[in-house]
């Protein structure tokens, strides 16, 4: 239930945009090569610039043989030769092991890590700014990286910095802190979307650098704090509270809540219309919970009834959330809906519109247009007799039953007074009907000027 005067609340989280995330940051070496200038540049949320950077060794030995000092009248000249010819044999092996050794990706995360380290101290920071894990260098979450820029001297692919924001889902890391989320912002995309890094053994201690898969994320995570009024039965009595929490408490059970977002942020998934409004619609159509407030329709997704966010922002699934627009109707006012010839049929204060429900509602069909403009008649819940709509409109002392039925044209309904006899007889104004369809059909209405009283 929806209450008439209450307002509906909501909370906002930056799980991208904070200090706590933007200082989990990583350089991974994915891979090594010779003679090449590995470079990581570090802003600080001060604005600071640390800059660190190692060149590999080359493949070649830089030495020369040279046996030229060796006089050929020295007795011991073959001797001379040979061992200066092996000494230098011996230390381009030397040479081949230990450069070999150093181009691969540990290693060069090993030298790294030192350099950054006397950076960071060089402006006072003297804790331990970083961890090397294997081949990726680990920012300890201490709130003072803000971004990370990496070069390899080369095509950018022998090295990955994790921080902030990437180009695109390749480049994230296969180490990096559990829950940190990072924009993927591409050149040629409209807009960007996140990804969050989720742990690959449950098990592990949190907060600690660690094998993680990368899942969509949020970049602001928005919850739906307040707005419904739960209810349930529970032996003789129905219960009700203003919160599935506070239900839970007076008769424990699996009571259902508003999901929290999971994807994209206001830009790109913006929290429903209905929070900080009033929800002055509430109905359910093709497993969907509907949320009207002025003329937004809020549309859950299919068969999760509390959640009103996007799954992605990527692509536009069918079984997705979404919302509609009142067509030509941004100031009414949605109260009241019911069905039609298979279709909703939602009551504004102005005007009425459709909802067709002959093909499955989705997010890539939303259409809401107008159907009929009949003004005022929402006072009170329309009532779907048959193939009829049938509904109250009030004048100053009186109400009159209307009906809707099929016009002559297709989607062209019709309007007719089912009580033109009856002009001033139905006193005060409808809160309430109820449809018959057996022999013969008729209309039971209740209306607030007598509470003992109904017109037939």
């Amino acid at each position: 239930m929806a209450g008439n005067d209450v307002v509906t609340t909501g909370t906002q989280t930056l799980a991208w945009d904070s200090a706590a995330n933007h200082n989990k940051a990583v350089v991974w070496i994915r891979s090594g090569a010779y003679s090449r200038t590995f470079t990581v540049k570090v802003r600080l949320q001060s604005g600071q610039l640390i800059t660190a950077s190692y060149t590999t060794p080359s493949s070649s030995f830089q030495g020369t043989l040279n046996t030229s000092d060796i006089l050929a009248s020295d007795p011991e000249y073959t001797k001379k030769v040979n061992d200066r010819v092996n000494a230098y044999n011996s230390a381009v092996t030397a040479w081949i092991g230990s450069s070999s050794a150093a181009v691969q990706p540990s290693a060069i995360a090993a030298s790294l890590g030192p350099l950054l380290i006397t950076a960071f101290a060089g402006i006072g920071i003297i804790s331990t700014p970083l961890n090397v894990v294997g081949s990726t260098i680990c920012f300890t979450p201490n709130g003072n990286v803000r971004s990370v820029e990496v070069d390899d001297g080369g095509d950018g692919s022998l090295i990955r910095g994790v921080a902030d924001e990437i180009e695109s889902v390749e480049k994230v890391s296969v180490i990096h802190y559990p829950g940190k989320v990072v924009k993927v912002r591409s050149r040629n995309a409209a807009e960007a979307y996140y990804l969050k890094a989720i742990a690959k053994d449950k098990s592990a201690l949190p907060g600690l650098a660690q094998e993680v898969t990368w899942i969509e994320g949020a970049g602001v995570e928005n919850t739906i704090t307040g707005g419904l009024i739960y209810g349930t039965p529970g032996g003789s009595n129905f219960y009700i509270a203003s919160s599935a929490s506070l239900l839970n408490a007076i008769i424990p059970g699996d009571h259902p809540t508003f999901e929290i977002s999971t994807a994209g942020d206001n830009d790109s998934a913006p929290r429903p219309f209905f929070i900080g409004r009033k929800i002055t619609y509430i109905g359910t159509f093709q497993s969907r919970l509907l949320l009207g407030s002025g003329g937004v329709l809020c549309v859950s997704r299919s068969d999760d009834y509390l959640n009103f966010f996007r799954t992605t922002v990527l692509t536009a699934p069918a079984d997705d959330a979404f919302e509609m627009l009142a067509q030509g109707s941004e100031d009414d006012v949605l109260r009241y809906g019911t069905m039609y010839d298979q279709n909703l049929v939602i009551f504004g204060t102005k005007r009425q519109y459709i909802i067709d429900g002959r093909s499955p509602l989705t997010p890539t069909s939303a259409n809401m247009p107008v159907m009929s403009n009949y003004e005022d008649v929402s006072d009170a819940p329309p009532v779907g007799a048959g193939g009829y709509i049938m509904y109250a409109k009030a004048n100053e002392s009186a109400t009159g039953i209307h009906q809707i039925q099929p016009g002559q044209t297709q989607n062209s309904p019709e309007s007719y007074a089912a009580s033109s006899q009856l002009s001033t007889y139905i006193q005060g104004s409808m809160v309430e009907a109820l449809s018959s369809t057996g022999s013969p059909s008729h209309l039971i209405v209740r209306t607030d000027a007598s509470r003992n009283a109904v017109y037939l």
